[in-house]
């Protein structure tokens, strides 16, 4: 199954969460991708710039960089907080 749930930020809370996980079987493996639209930047960049910082985040990944692990509870939390700055 695919699709492409689009919401607000205030509409986040656990409901949503809870709603996508009644959809699946408990052990299955599910793919969240979560993305803005439109993309902003924090500086303003070229194309070449842009590029080569994904590359450089593609090599940190692939060559064992940390990854920052959360749970849903964690990263609703950590969106209430960056809401707030």
């Amino acid at each position: 199954m695919e699709t492409i749930l689009r919401l607000k930020v205030s509409e986040l809370d656990l409901n949503i969460l809870n709603s996508i996980k009644s959809l699946f079987k408990k052990n299955e493996e599910i793919e969240i991708k979560v993305s803005s639209k439109p993309l902003r930047v924090l500086k303003k960049e070229t194309q070449e710039e842009c590029n080569a910082r994904i590359d450089k985040a593609i090599e940190y990944v692939e060559n064992g960089g940390e990854l920052i692990h959360f749970t849903g509870e964690q990263f609703l939390e950590y969106a209430k907080k960056l809401e707030k700055k």
